[in-house]
């Protein structure tokens, strides 16, 4: 049992809206309370250059954050291990490794995990997008390919499946590979929640680099080298890639906490457990009761941040919470591969490498904060 004279925050999870608050902590601590971060990774991946770093762009560093190293800045207590269970009641938490912590405070910073691994074979014979230290044996296996034709196959079309398909054929011309890409969807539906117009420039991307778009089949059984579709078709493969929807951790639903029905544990608009006050959360592993069009997407986490850390000051000093209000629509900038992307606001978009450039110097700024 982890024990102290201090009363303890725990946080579960290196995302977004911890680092800020970790961050925070090396100016600004928390008056007779000390922190813990645990993660099951001693690096945090920055989801929004993740497909630079497959196509050559930036390299490991350039996305990635030390944990340790920013917990040692902060004086924050950092733990590698994975959190398996956590007794609300009790106010304690159970790691993989078989140790109880003692919390006073918890916030959770999970992310979320991908829908696809549902689907038989799938953790056998696909590679998993997420999370994101899977993309180090991703682009290890693409560079190792042969120079022959290899056939890569990417399940999923919204903009992580995109990204991916397109910094996959930006690296065959790097590497003066022949990789066959080819994007399958469940529906027609590409980049689902964009406007129609940037569906419409992505397709004909596709169509431009040769990228096979396959629509209306849902994967049924993952087997060695092909894929079995419910309507009895058959992909090839050499290399299998899922970039599908999000899925909760089986964490919070196996913890007892109230949880929508994809398993996402439920807060208030204080960011706050809608059961236990001293709960809270952010980022891809939480549902607002009141707020049903957040989606899971890094810019909430990060505008959530610092509400979070307020909040949790307000409750360490026992004063009045603040609202978190998410904004409904926002900037999205989808990295098209060859430093070109396209970015889009309501129903308005752009396309080339202005829209790149300023894609770039957002991600740069951001990871900046915590090199």
């Amino acid at each position: 049992m982890y024990e102290n004279k201090l009363k303890t925050l725990i946080l579960v999870g290196g995302g977004h809206a911890h680092l800020y608050l970790i961050k925070q902590m090396i100016s600004d601590k928390l008056k007779g309370y000390r922190t813990v971060l645990i993660s099951s990774e001693s690096k945090q991946y920055y989801s929004g250059m993740a497909s630079g770093y497959i196509e050559g762009t930036y390299t490991e560093k350039d996305f990635t954050v030390d944990l340790p190293r920013i917990c040692s800045k902060s004086a924050v207590i950092f733990i590698k291990d994975t959190v398996i269970l956590i007794n609300p009641a009790a106010k304690t938490l159970e790691t993989a490794s078989g140790e109880i912590y003692k919390f006073d405070i918890l916030s959770v910073d999970t992310g979320s995990d991908i829908s696809g691994s549902q689907i038989h074979g799938a953790r056998d014979f696909a590679h998993l997008i997420k999370p994101l230290s899977n993309l180090k044996i991703i682009k290890k296996i693409l560079i190792d390919a042969p120079v022959d034709l290899y056939n890569v196959v990417v399940v999923g079309a919204g903009a992580a499946g995109v990204e991916i398909a397109l910094a996959i054929r930006a690296l065959g011309i790097k590497e003066n590979k022949k990789y066959s890409i080819s994007i399958v969807n469940s529906n027609s539906d590409i980049l689902k929640g964009y406007a129609k117009g940037v569906e419409h420039k992505t397709v004909d991307l596709f169509k431009r680099n040769e990228i096979k778009l396959i629509i209306n089949q849902r994967a049924n059984l993952i087997e060695k080298n092909y894929i079995l579709m419910q309507s009895g078709f058959k992909i090839k493969y050499d290399l299998l890639l899922l970039a599908t929807g999000s899925l909760s951790h089986p964490l919070y639903r196996e913890s007892g906490f109230c949880v929508d029905d994809k398993g996402y544990m439920v807060v208030n608009d204080y960011l706050q457990n809608i059961e236990f006050p001293y709960i809270l959360g952010a980022g891809d592993c939480i549902k607002f009761e009141n707020y049903d069009y957040v989606k899971k997407v890094g810019v909430y986490a990060i505008r959530e941040a610092p509400i979070l850390w307020k909040n949790i000051k307000h409750i360490v000093d026992n004063e009045e919470l603040e609202k978190y209000v998410p904004q409904k629509n926002y900037l999205s900038i989808i990295s098209l591969g060859n430093k070109t992307a396209i970015a889009s606001y309501k129903k308005l978009f752009k396309t080339g490498r202005i829209s790149w450039y300023v894609k770039d110097w957002i991600d740069r700024t951001f990871i900046k904060q915590y090199h």
